[in-house]
């Protein structure tokens, strides 16, 4: 795991000193064995503080892992996603393959930066009803409004069809998010070609998969 991904001041403001070793442990072990593969013992251990004091703070070994995720999920992904995001639909595009392949890539460097925890929150997501929900409204309400009013402005400039925003949100969406997941977490031994991939999904998105006589 990067030495900087999530030991910013952001998310540990308001933290005891004993508060951020267990969190920086525990970060750290989740990262390398996963939700299943770590123990409160471990995370102890490796933050010189007695086990009991983690059950001083949460009941389990999932509130614990619950809040890390949510903490990194509000103070960290999300700032720096909105920070990045907004730089780039800031912009106005009179090429649509430009935009796409620029904002894929952007992604793609953001996930393979903090590729670990990541792939941690998104395996316990798909278990974790609470954790699917409290994304689902981050994004709802703090990046959707933003990538739809990009949308909207550049449908007015005829750059992108006259479609429902949500619609193409999800279409675009669905596809690299599919795809992060398929780089990232099934296949993630594999060699990749990911500016050929791009431009496939880029290709797949624009033209379609029906061949053009």
């Amino acid at each position: 795991m990067d030495n900087n991904d999530y030991s910013d001041e952001l998310y540990f403001s308001g933290m005891t000193e004993k508060q951020k070793k267990i969190y920086e442990s525990a970060l750290e072990i989740f990262a390398e064995k996963g939700f299943s593969g770590t123990s409160t013992g471990e995370i102890a251990k490796k933050a010189g503080v007695a086990e009991g004091l983690i059950f001083k703070h949460f009941k389990n070994k999932k509130l614990l892992f619950q809040k890390i995720a949510f903490m990194a999920v509000e103070k960290t992904i999300l700032p720096l996603t909105i920070l990045r995001t907004k730089k780039i639909l800031s912009e106005n595009y009179t090429d649509l393959r430009f935009f796409l392949n620029l904002f894929f890539n952007e992604r793609l460097d953001f996930i393979k930066k903090h590729r670990t925890f990541l792939r941690i929150i998104i395996q316990e997501m798909s278990f974790d009803a609470e954790l699917q929900n409290f994304a689902k409204k981050q994004f709802t309400e703090k990046m959707f409004p933003m990538v739809s009013e990009f949308i909207k402005r550049h449908q007015k400039k005829g750059v992108i069809i006259d479609l429902d925003p949500s619609i193409i949100i999800r279409m675009v969406m669905s596809s690299f998010l599919g795809y992060s997941i398929l780089r990232f977490i099934l296949s993630s031994d594999e060699e990749w070609d990911d500016d050929m991939q791009i431009k496939s999904m880029i290709d797949i998105l624009c033209n379609g998969l029906i061949k053009r006589k």
